[in-house]
C-alpha cells in the first residue's frame, strides 16, 4: 500500500494531484508465474493485477508483451 505522505516526503510531489490521471498509452512487461502449490499453500498468478490496473490507468491503449 502506498503511503502518500511518504511520497509526498521523499519526492516533494503531492500524491493527490496524480490520484486522478489517466494515460494515453500503456507498455508493459508484466511478470509471468505458473499457478502452482507450494506445500498446503496455492500460489497464485499476479499478472492479472498487472492488467487490471493497467486497464484502469488507461484511456485508449494497453500493450503488454
Amino acid at each position: 500500500m502506498c503511503n502518500k505522505e511518504r511520497v509526498k516526503e521523499l519526492t516533494g510531489i503531492d500524491y493527490c494531484v496524480f490520484n486522478n490521471m489517466k494515460f494515453d498509452v500503456i507498455v508493459g512487461n508484466p511478470p509471468f508465474n505458473a499457478p502452482h502449490v507450494e506445500g498446503k499453500n496455492r500460489v497464485e498468478t499476479i499478472w492479472q493485477k498487472f492488467a487490471l490496473k493497467a486497464f484502469s490507468l488507461s484511456k485508449d491503449y494497453v500493450l503488454f508483451i
